[in-house]
């Protein structure tokens, strides 16, 4: 912790004047990053999380493990609760895959399978790289 203190407290003073001394090109650099960022990755972002909230918020996501239960079950031993958090995980990403974890968390039974799925939760969202892929071809 002593290390990350030093090195902080050495690197972000190098960083700010880096900045000050190059103001019209840290400018430029910045709004390109926010225009590009709200314009291309912001909507598809904030619809993924509407999508998220939606499939939690109304257990519409316990169906859809549920009835993946019955593939993943005798190929993987994964029951309905984990098979509904990896489809949301591969459906949403990462952001989304925590929030349902950490719901899933309150109940003890569940911790043992969500220790063993924990990677999955940093796998990127296939349809969110796909409408990214999408948009910039």
């Amino acid at each position: 912790m002593k290390h990350l203190k030093l090195s902080l407290f050495l690197v972000l003073p190098i960083i700010f004047l880096y900045i000050i001394t190059n103001l019209n090109s840290s400018i430029l650099t910045l709004s390109f990053v926010l225009t590009n960022f709200f314009k291309n990755l912001f909507p598809y972002l904030f619809m993924f999380l509407i999508i998220n909230q939606l499939l939690i918020k109304t257990n519409l996501i316990f169906l859809l493990g549920y009835l993946l239960q019955y593939i993943t079950y005798p190929i993987f031993k994964i029951n309905a609760k984990t098979s509904s958090l990896i489809l949301l995980s591969l459906l949403n990403g990462f952001p989304s895959s925590v929030v349902y974890a950490s719901i899933m968390s309150k109940n003890k039974k569940n911790m043992k399978s969500l220790q063993s799925i924990s990677l999955l939760f940093f796998l990127p969202s296939f349809t969110f790289v796909f409408y990214i892929i999408k948009n910039h071809i």
